[in-house]
């Protein structure tokens, strides 16, 4: 069976830890780990979700029979009308305590609340400038009523540069009524020992 982590296939120095609020998902992935015995020694998965603040958390899982991917942290029309509980971390705590190392590397999907995943790591980005790539979903904004550019704008203030993953150029006001993927990237006068400080 092939992998579905490509990255951990293509860069063999790669260590990823992978975090996964739901049973169902979290199960599914550990097997096809253990069915790609190569990367299982560089792969971490934790039953748990990221946000803002640690603490128990309701959790709704994807009512779409093909996309169990549109889980999250909320009611939605694409969600179950019931919830599950999950423990949730600040990436921050996980990190301090060495539970997890400090990170290079951040991808993050999980469907409209990349911002509270993100301020539960401001100590991380602050200090270590890891990249950060994320998904851009308009509708989880109007779920939740809030700014499209909340995400951009959090970044942005922790001296971030945000670009399209797809074209590598920067974000315009035009790219956040559209689904896609962004990175960010601190400027080389904010990586290395003598950073500034923010």
């Amino acid at each position: 069976m092939r992998s579905r982590c490509p990255l951990l296939r293509q860069f063999d120095v790669l260590h990823a830890i992978m975090f996964e609020p739901s049973p169902d998902v979290a199960g599914r992935l550990l097997r096809n780990l253990s069915l790609n015995g190569e990367l299982w020694g560089r792969a971490k998965v934790l039953n748990m979700a990221l946000s803002d603040a640690s603490g128990i958390k309701e959790f709704f899982v994807s009512n779409e029979t093909w996309n169990s991917g549109v889980a999250g942290l909320r009611k939605a029309k694409n969600r179950a009308g019931f919830s599950v509980t999950v423990q949730a971390y600040t990436a921050d705590s996980l990190v301090s305590t060495a539970v997890c190392p400090v990170p290079n590397l951040v991808k993050i999907d999980v469907e409209g609340f990349e911002l509270e995943v993100l301020q539960g790591m401001e100590s991380i980005l602050k200090n270590h400038r890891p990249t950060v790539v994320f998904e851009h979903s308009p509708y989880r904004f109007e779920e939740r009523q809030i700014s499209r550019d909340s995400v951009i704008d959090y970044l942005k203030s922790l001296h971030y540069v945000i670009t399209r993953v797809e074209h590598d150029k920067p974000v315009e006001e035009s790219d956040l009524g559209v689904e896609q993927d962004f990175c960010a990237c601190a400027p080389a006068a904010f990586h290395g020992s003598e950073q500034t400080e923010i």
